[in-house]
C-alpha cells in the first residue's frame, strides 16, 4: 500500500499501515464473522506525498515525486492466511510482530565444503493449552555430491 492506509473489517478498524513499501500483516480474528455471515474488508488509502505519520507528525524521508509518485493504492498481492490455534508464524514483523522462519549460514569452510546452517522458527500457541511442538528439517544434496546434515533443537523464551 502506498503511502498509508487504514484497514477495516466489518466496520471495525483492524490495522493501520504507515510505511508504503514493506510487507505487513494484520490479525483480523477479533472482527471476522464466522459461518455464513458475510465479511466486508475495506481499505482507506492515503497516497499523498505530504503524508505525515499520525503518532509523530513526521513526513517520510523517501517522499519525492520523482522517485515515488502519487500513484498509491494496493500495489502488491494481498493474501488471507487462515491458521489453527497452534501455527507457524509469518515473517511479518510490521503489524503482526512475528518472525516466521529464517535460515542462515555461518562458519563457512570452503575447502571442506561445509557450513553451519541455522533454522530459526517461531511457532505461536493460542490454544490456551500447553503443547509440545517441533520442527522437521529436510535437506537434499545435489546429485553427484556428498554431504552430511545434522540437526539440533533448542527452545528460547
Amino acid at each position: 500500500m502506498r503511502q498509508a492506509g487504514d484497514i477495516f473489517l466489518n466496520g471495525k478498524q483492524v490495522g493501520l499501515y504507515e510505511n508504503g513499501i514493506t510487507a505487513y500483516g494484520v490479525d483480523i480474528s477479533a472482527a471476522v464473522h464466522f459461518g455464513s455471515e458475510e465479511n466486508v474488508l475495506a481499505v482507506k488509502v492515503d497516497n499523498q506525498t505530504t503524508y505525515q505519520e499520525r503518532a509523530t507528525g513526521t513526513r517520510f524521508e523517501w517522499n519525492a515525486n520523482d522517485f515515488n509518485p502519487d500513484h498509491g493504492g494496493i500495489n502488491r498481492h494481498v493474501w488471507l492466511h487462515v491458521t489453527g490455534k497452534i501455527h507457524q508464524t509469518l515473517p511479518l514483523y510490521y503489524g503482526l510482530e512475528t518472525t516466521g522462519v529464517y535460515v542462515h549460514a555461518a562458519n563457512f569452510n570452503i575447502p571442506n565444503k561445509t557450513a553451519d546452517v541455522t533454522v530459526d522458527s517461531e511457532v505461536r500457541n493460542e490454544s490456551g493449552d500447553r503443547r509440545r511442538s517441533g520442527c522437521r528439517l529436510s535437506s537434499s544434496i545435489a546429485a553427484g555430491r556428498s554431504g552430511t546434515v545434522r540437526g539440533r533443537s533448542s527452545r528460547h523464551g
